[in-house]
């Protein structure tokens, strides 16, 4: 039961009726109810504005005024509480007017009772409250409309507009096709016509919309190049009634941009990892760069790519690689810049930003150079600087031939980075060069070049270095004789790959030579070798080492195995396994070495190799290993007449199972007893004596191995075909040496053009030093010469020659083997100077005469 008392208002100018009313309303079980009468127009306005009553019984007639017209002018519809319009009986016409005006509902005078007045009023209360909340849920969804980012447009179910938000007038400027009642069809047919052109040929938009039951989704672009993201569908009720169609349409152009940007920037990226690698894959500076202008051409779709390289002056200029679109004539060639420019080429490139041109022709250019590139087949193009030390030293070009083009700043960007990758690919190609030259140079240059003669022992040696320039090993051996009559076998693998391997070998087997020269054991030689590069840090990595000392007079090898890998001594059908007898050179200098000992029988053949041998790989990973060496050894030394035919036996079974290239270095010693031609016991000799018995060639290589120890390697000995072998260009100056003021001119000279390249003071002391006393030595103790120059932005090479007596090899053996090495006392002040101030000197002395030639770094001046 509802205990809440109504309050009614009833306006009606007869009293008799409202006594009724009273009445019937009191007639009413289960509901309380409080009514208030007013009997005019007047008044019955007041009352409703006051909003204080929960229904309203109007009459139709007040008066001059009806109850129309309260309702209307009370606004009604805006109120909480209902209206129920009272009429006179065949006043029907009355009755629907007051439904449209906002009466919740009619009952008919004399026809009223108690029962249907009850039921009139808790209708009318319930419609009211109906229509309060749909009023609420409907002012909350326009705002949820008129709040999205989307541009929105309701229709009814006879496809009538009833509402559209702001953002749809914004994005559509539908104008009158949108307003509430706009018919559907003709407010499509005003968005089509801005899509035209952009659907595919026979498709009509806004007939695809006509049926309200179809729920379409997709995107449309617009001819001012808006993207949309198109929705239309049904509005359903709960009862699964259509009661009309929404269309919405979200402006995703920013988006849709957005996303082409990445896509783009992605494919650049990609595109640039491509060339990279690609760039990446090849050490040969020129390689690098025709890579890089065929996937540029490609990328940009050009038609021309090339490298433009300018000489030291920007004078002249060429076109050394290009590419060019088929049919295309070549450009390649030399060019004069002075006869085809109208200005300095280095000031049109002189901060460093690309030369960017769409169109030749109204390039701000004179017309004789305008018609130099319409020869050339260039009307638009993209040309980016490369400099080399802050000099424009060549540009990267693209262009195209016939027509103009406008280029992006997406592909000057491109061009530009790939500009710099080439640059970058072509320094660490230069450098890698450099450095495999010099880290070749080295390895063969610590290569025996003759090896000695050893009574009761042939020797064979197999040497490759890996073809891979980063993959330039440290593997090296060696061979020479010891003072008291004994001979050293040696065989090693520095780890580590490349230049600095190779220079730490040079520091370890010079080293090697110096404590073996000491005499004492193997043993002895290996530990006192591992103590001093602890000591003084002089590997950053290790070495595996085969140390062995051959007593032609008694055979007995005594052998060291530092961590090297196994060595083998075939003897008849057995092979014996010499393993190693403790760890590499370098681990630690807590380290304990042993050595061993052995007699060769004639016959056997003692086989040593490095690890690169062992690895030998197939495609597969499956390595050579050391069961295939073992027959390879037996095999060849079976079918081998001597130690050389053997090691090339050996590396024929390794060539048969593999011909992929190496991975590492291959040395390979092979070492056969053979019969003695005396077994006289060799007499023991002085060290001055034994060295006698070599031939000059032979002299020359053992003490230029003991300078190159002595010294660090910065001191070379060299005979007179291998020192000139190191410069085979045309000295930049020449000057015969006479008299001290020849010096001085040549001193002059040479200093004036360092300078000029930007030599630091310190270089340029330390040259006019070793000039100087270069000269010196010439003029004062052979009576003249000459001296020469080699001039570059990275050193300078000084040659002096003459013809004086030279240094007898004897007395130079006597001052190294018998007093002990110092530069001061063996080669002189001067001498020592030059050595100092200078990154190596190189020197060949006989009686015809003496050459030096040392060399002077300017990138890092010697301190």
């Amino acid at each position: 039961m509802n205990t809440k008392t109504l309050r009614i208002l009833l306006a009606d100018d007869d009293q008799d009726d409202y006594i009724i009313t009273r009445d019937l309303l009191g007639e009413i079980d289960g509901r309380s109810f409080d009514i208030d009468w007013v009997s005019t127009f007047e008044a019955a306005k007041t009352e409703i504005e006051r909003d204080g009553h929960d229904v309203y019984l109007v009459d139709y007639r007040l008066g001059k005024h009806n109850g129309l017209d309260l309702i209307k002018s009370s606004g009604m519809n805006s109120r909480r509480a209902p209206v129920i319009m009272l009429t006179g009986q065949g006043d029907h016409n009355v009755d629907v007017e007051a439904m449209k005006a906002g009466a919740a509902d009619y009952l008919v005078k004399g026809q009223i009772h108690a029962p249907a007045l009850e039921r009139a009023i808790r209708y009318a209360i319930e419609r009211k409250q109906a229509e309060q909340a749909l009023k609420s849920k409907n002012a909350f969804l326009e705002a949820q409309i008129e709040a999205t980012i989307d541009g929105v447009v309701l229709f009814d179910e006879h496809q009538r507009v009833v509402k559209e938000n702001a953002n749809f007038r914004t994005m559509w400027n539908p104008g009158r096709f949108s307003r509430v009642g706009a018919d559907y069809r003709a407010l499509m047919r005003r968005l089509s016509v801005q899509m035209e052109g952009v659907f595919p040929a026979g498709f009509d938009f806004h007939h695809a919309q006509a049926d309200p039951t179809v729920t379409s989704r997709g995107e449309i672009n617009t001819l001012d190049g808006r993207v949309f993201d198109h929705f239309a569908g049904p509005v359903l009720g709960d009862d699964g009634r259509i009661y009309g169609r929404i269309v919405s349409f979200r402006d995703i152009t920013e988006y849709r941009e957005a996303q082409r940007e990445l896509a783009e920037r992605a494919d650049r990226e990609s595109l640039l990892n491509d060339i990279w690698r690609s760039l990446r894959s090849s050490l040969d500076p020129e390689e690098i760069e025709t890579k890089a202008i065929h996937a540029l051409a490609k990328a940009l779709n050009v038609d021309r790519c090339y490298f433009l390289f300018f000489d030291a002056s920007c004078s002249f200029a060429k076109i050394a690689r290009e590419w060019r679109r088929e049919g295309l004539a070549a450009i390649t060639g030399e060019y004069d810049l002075a006869n085809f420019w109208d200005c300095d080429t280095e000031s049109i490139y002189r901060d460093g930003r690309p030369l960017v041109i769409d169109d030749v022709r109204s390039a701000p250019w004179a017309g004789s150079v305008k018609t130099k590139m319409k020869r050339l087949e260039i009307s638009s193009f993209i040309r980016v600087p490369l400099f080399e030390n802050g000099r424009l030293a060549a540009t990267l070009g693209v262009a195209m031939a016939a027509q103009a083009r406008v280029w992006t700043p997406a592909e000057i960007m491109l061009v530009e980075t790939v500009a710099a990758q080439v640059q970058c690919a072509v320094n660490a190609a230069t450098i890698h060069q450099r450095e495999r030259n010099i880290a070749l140079t080295l390895q063969n240059a610590l290569q025996p070049t003759l090896l000695p003669e050893i009574p009761g022992l042939d020797i064979g040696v197999y040497y490759k270095p890996a073809l891979a320039e980063a993959n330039i090993g440290g593997d090296f051996y060696d061979v020479f004789p010891l003072g008291d009559g004994r001979f050293a076998l040696v065989l090693g693998d520095m780890s580590g790959k490349g230049l600095a391997a190779a220079t730490q070998v040079s520091t370890l087997r010079n080293m090697l030579r110096c404590v073996l020269y000491l005499g004492g054991s193997v043993t002895d030689a290996v530990a006192a070798l591992n103590a001093i590069v602890e000591q003084h840090c002089l590997l950053t990595g290790f070495v595996r080492i085969f140390v062995a000392l051959y007593d032609p007079v008694t055979r007995e090898l005594d052998y060291a195995s530092c961590g090297h890998e196994t060595a083998y001594i075939q003897r008849n059908d057995q092979i014996i396994e010499l393993s190693p007898t403790g760890p590499p050179i370098g681990i630690s200098d807590e380290c304990v070495f042993e050595g061993k000992r052995l007699t060769l029988r004639s016959g056997d053949a003692l086989v040593a190799c490095t690890d690169g041998l062992i690895e030998a790989a197939l495609e597969n990973g499956e390595m050579f290993g050391h069961s295939r060496l073992k027959a390879a050894i037996a095999g060849a030394v079976a079918h081998g007449e001597n130690a050389e035919t053997v090691a090339g036996g050996i590396i024929d079974q390794l060539r048969r199972f593999t011909s992929r290239p190496l991975r590492d270095d291959i040395s390979l010693f092979v070492a056969m007893a053979v019969s003695a031609e005396t077994d006289t016991p060799a007499p023991i000799l002085s060290k001055r004596n034994r060295f006698a018995l070599h031939s000059e060639a032979q002299q020359t290589a053992l003490l230029g191995d003991v300078l190159l120890a002595a010294t660090g390697g910065r001191l070379r000995l060299k005979n007179d075909a291998d020192l000139k072998a190191l410069v085979t260009t045309e000295p930049d100056f020449a000057v015969t040496l006479n008299a001290a003021s020849d010096a001085t001119h040549f001193r002059g000279a040479v200093s004036k053009q360092i300078v000029t390249r930007g030599a630091s003071p310190t270089a340029v002391d330390q040259l006019n030093t070793c000039a100087m006393e270069a000269a010196t030595n010439v003029i004062k103790h052979a009576g003249g010469g000459t001296i020469e120059a080699w001039v570059t932005n990275e050193e300078v090479l000084i040659r002096t020659t003459d013809h004086g007596p030279g240094i007898p090899l004897e007395n130079l053996a006597q001052s190294i083997l018998e007093l002990g090495f110092s530069t001061r006392q063996t080669l002189g002040m001067g001498f020592t100077m030059m050595l100092a101030m200078s990154d190596w000197v190189a020197i060949a002395t006989s009686s015809r005469g003496t050459s030096i030639l040392l060399r002077i770094p300017l990138e890092e001046p010697i301190s």
